[in-house]
């Protein structure tokens, strides 16, 4: 039975199960190792969906395994003998043919798009940024892994996000469309008037940033006033404020900072005393290949710092000097942080 999109795997679980494979995969797993991972697998749909994801990376990523027996801190002088394939069999995992068709519709670490990405009307690739104009003054800025359709309707530019995020508004020509982003059963719209009686918030050109994230869709008034339309009911969002929604409902608004979360408009990642996990996630979106943290307490170590886009990698040579991580470069773009 397939699994819904609410129990999809939150960031901070797939990375769980990317250390659970790999240290199975590092032969140095016991009898107690394996059976701690059945326990963990079975915790949830989502703890085993995350598994079962990094199983199919696995196959993809095949020379993790023998750069995790070079960085562990307990590898063996000698590689140690690989588990029985039945090893993973007895913990359940699926067929092969069944792994093969969840990966075309939920690609393993996001090696590649999904399907549905590929049908869109716009996208982006890893790294890539799009500016594309509408009608009536109005624009889109697609950020990195992003895919949207389009379509013009009377009296309104309506646009799907299907994965990734974008900034949608600008200055719109009187009489012109106005403009909305939809997820699902979701409407985001840049308001007409002021929010909450707020003049000012109608000074600037509206402008809204939509994010499509594994834990819910996060919307941001970057200028002007934005309405979000959720079956659960009508949320509005002055400038500077931020909200997220799953299809269950809506959470409050938040004040944030823009400055940070729109830097990638410019070309630069910023980083504020950001947990290297949340900084790997973010990173992991604009390059290609992976960068995967191997050391929990490592994870939890802050990062600050300003990083141009197009010369991302640099940031590993910082990890290695103000944190002290080893840096292990793979073919394919793959990076291991231990």
């Amino acid at each position: 039975m397939p699994r819904s999109a609410s129990e999809s795997p939150s960031p901070r679980l797939q990375r769980e199960a990317d250390r659970w494979l790999l240290k199975i995969k590092s032969g140095q797993a016991t009898a107690r190792d394996v059976a701690a991972l059945r326990h963990w697998r079975s915790l949830s749909p989502a703890h085993a969906l995350a598994f079962d994801r990094a199983r199919q990376a696995w196959d993809a990523l095949g020379a993790v395994g023998e750069a995790w027996r070079v960085m562990g801190p307990t590898a063996a002088a000698t590689p140690a003998p690989r588990p029985a394939r039945r090893l993973f069999l007895g913990a359940g995992l699926a067929l092969a043919g069944t792994a093969a068709a969840a990966a075309a519709v939920y690609p393993p670490l996001g090696l590649w798009p999904s399907l549905q990405e590929l049908r869109a009307d716009l996208r982006t690739g890893p790294g890539e940024r799009r500016r594309v104009e509408l009608a009536g003054g109005s624009c889109l800025e697609l950020n990195t892994r992003t895919a949207a359709g389009h379509q013009a309707a009377p009296g309104e530019e309506r646009v799907t996000l299907i994965a990734g995020e974008l900034i949608a508004g600008g200055p719109r020509l009187p009489g012109g469309p106005a403009i909305g982003v939809r997820t699902g059963e979701v409407r985001v719209m840049l308001a007409r008037g002021a929010a909450d009686g707020d003049a000012d918030a109608v000074a600037e050109a509206p402008q809204m940033q939509v994010r499509l994230a594994e834990d819910g869709v996060y919307v941001t008034c970057l200028a002007g006033a934005v309405e979000l339309h959720h079956p659960a009911g009508l949320a509005r969002l002055r400038p500077r404020e931020r909200l997220r929604f799953t299809p269950q409902g809506l959470g409050d608004a938040q004040v944030v900072d823009i400055e940070r979360l729109s830097a990638w408009r410019h070309g630069v990642l910023m980083f504020r005393d950001t947990p290297l996990a949340e900084a790997v996630d973010e990173i992991n979106r604009y390059r290609a290949g992976r960068v995967v943290v191997m050391n929990e307490a490592l994870a939890r170590r802050r990062l600050s710092g300003t990083f141009r886009i197009e010369r991302l990698d640099e940031v590993f040579d910082q990890l290695q000097a103000a944190l002290g991580a080893r840096v292990r470069r793979m073919p394919g773009g793959l990076v291991l942080l231990g």
